[in-house]
């Protein structure tokens, strides 16, 4: 798979939109997911959401921004099984535990490593629980900071792996912004676009 030389901005389609109403609904999200893989290397494009850090908050515009995605990717600190109910209504979902994520949170894993539409994925909540050599990886997925961020890393064995952080799409914390990001994947490579949520000024942390 090409990667641009830059990750592209971009606002387009999906082409297989799907939705609360698809004509998949009531497969488990591991089949779902599957066929979605599938569709993705016979050349149809894929979202995925990305989110991390809602602790215990999922905004009606992320809902929004959400639907007609794939599946969702959320890195971390959830606070609450309610929050993976509600985002598997929209689509399945693939998730790691965060320092705040409590017992209830045992079982889920401290980090994936997993393909999705032909991209390698690593996915974990702290920058301590990425791995040490990152080069087999397309995209690096953490959160904890609750500050997007989103930088090119140079490897020696493959072109480059994209390291993102989404940022918190619940509390606002500080003054930071609320943001989220949407990864398009296609057979020509994957663009990844930063959303920044709408917030009153006032909000509290």
């Amino acid at each position: 798979m090409t990667v641009p030389a830059e990750p592209v901005v971009s606002v387009w389609k999906y082409p297989v939109n799907i939705q609360l109403s698809h004509p998949f609904q009531g497969l488990r999200p591991g089949v779902l997911l599957h066929i979605l893989i599938m569709l993705c290397e016979r050349g149809e494009s894929m979202k995925a959401g990305i989110i991390s850090d809602t602790h215990d908050l999922l905004r009606p515009e992320v809902i929004r921004k959400l639907q007609g995605c794939g599946c969702i990717l959320h890195a971390g600190d959830i606070s609450s099984p309610v929050i993976l109910d509600n985002l598997e209504k929209i689509a399945p979902v693939r998730v790691v535990r965060g320092n705040m994520d409590k017992e209830w949170a045992e079982h889920l894993p401290v980090y994936l490593d997993f393909e999705l539409g032909g991209l390698r994925i690593y996915m974990a909540h702290k920058r301590k629980d990425l791995p040490a050599d990152l080069s087999a990886y397309d995209l690096v997925i953490i959160g904890h900071t609750h500050r997007y961020e989103s930088s090119w890393l140079e490897t020696k064995s493959r072109n480059r792996t994209l390291i993102l952080n989404p940022g918190s799409c619940g509390p606002r914390r500080f003054i930071q912004p609320v943001t989220m990001a949407i990864l398009s994947v296609s057979e020509d490579g994957f663009n990844v676009e930063r959303i920044d949520i709408p917030h009153a000024k006032d909000e509290p942390d």
